[in-house]
Parts: C-alpha cells; structure tokens; sequence
C-alpha cells in the first residue's frame, strides 16, 4: 500500500486521505480498484513535468501547424537539436507574445534573424521568437499577452525553408531551454 503523501506543486495535500481510506480498508473491494485508479492519476498529474506553457496563462503566437518539433538533450552542443517549435504561417502574419511581460531584445541576430526575447511577467521565462520580417516592439516594452510583436517572416538561418516562427522558452534562473 501507499506509505507516502502525494503534494501538488503548491505544497498541498491531495491524496493523503484517499490512500489512508485505502490502507485502512474503507473501501469494498471494487472501490479499492477505483480508489487506486484515482490515487494513481493523481500521482500522474502532480509528478510529469509541466510544459512551460501550463506554468500560467499562456495563448499559441502564431496559428499554424508545428513544423519541426522540440528536441533537446542532455548534451547541449549534440546535433539534431531543435531547442524550440517551427510553427508554420504565411510571411507576414502576426505574432503575438504568448504571455505578458518586459522586451528584453529587439533587433537581429546572425543566426536568428530579426527576433524578439519577453522576460514573462512571471519571472520564472524567457520567450523568443526568431526568424520575423518585422519586429513591432523595442526593448524596454512592457507587452500584454496575446500583444502583436511581429510578423512571421524568413531572416536568419532557418530548419525549415517554408515561413515559420521558432517559437522557444528558456528558465529565466540558468537559462535551461524548455519545452513550450
């Protein structure tokens, strides 16, 4: 049986009075089955890593289809990583922040091209979005989610010939790329 209580990232408790039922012997034997469904879902949830994205109230930058997936493994200077999404749209489209905060960059980068970094108002993110035709913000600008930034362009060095946004998130502490 269960020994241990399961906290959720709050620190609360969620599942300590289910698995004492469970221990304990409150349930008829088809609720056991049901009770250790629940407690292992609720393991499930508490314990996989969240997407950056769930860390709050995040919305998609751009509408298009994801091009070229995240890819990033524990060695760093490894090939075939790709520490961000290729998300497909027309040239020209606007991008949106994916969440409010400060522009931290504006402007070109050799690889990049013209792109935009947001330092997310939840201080925990930094956002960027590479490979634009035009950037719509200047450093310093404090942007709302959901706020047009740029548009979709095709400057810098790309993964994929077609327009896209390379949409990446990136721990504000460290700097450690994670999965949007």
């Amino acid at each position: 049986c269960v020994k241990t209580a399961v906290f959720d990232p709050t620190g609360g408790l969620i599942a300590v009075r289910l698995a004492a039922m469970f221990e304990a012997g409150h349930f008829h034997l088809r609720h056991r089955v049901i009770a250790l469904a629940v407690l292992l879902a609720a393991c499930a949830v508490v314990l996989a890593p969240a997407p950056a994205a769930r860390a709050g109230n995040w919305t998609w930058p751009v509408g298009g289809e994801v091009l070229t997936p995240y890819r990033n493994g524990s060695d760093p200077y490894a090939a075939g990583q790709h520490r961000g999404l290729d998300i497909a749209a027309a040239a020209g489209a606007s991008v949106r922040a994916a969440t409010g905060g400060k522009v931290t960059y504006a402007g070109r980068l050799p690889d990049s091209g013209d792109c935009v970094t947001i330092a997310a108002s939840d201080g925990r993110h930094l956002v960027s979005y590479l490979h634009l035709q035009s950037v719509a913000v200047k450093r310093g600008a404090i942007v709302g989610g959901g706020g047009v930034i740029g548009e979709v362009g095709t400057t810098g060095t790309r993964s994929a010939t077609a327009p896209h946004l390379h949409f990446s998130v990136r721990l504000a502490a460290g700097g450690a790329y994670v999965d949007p």
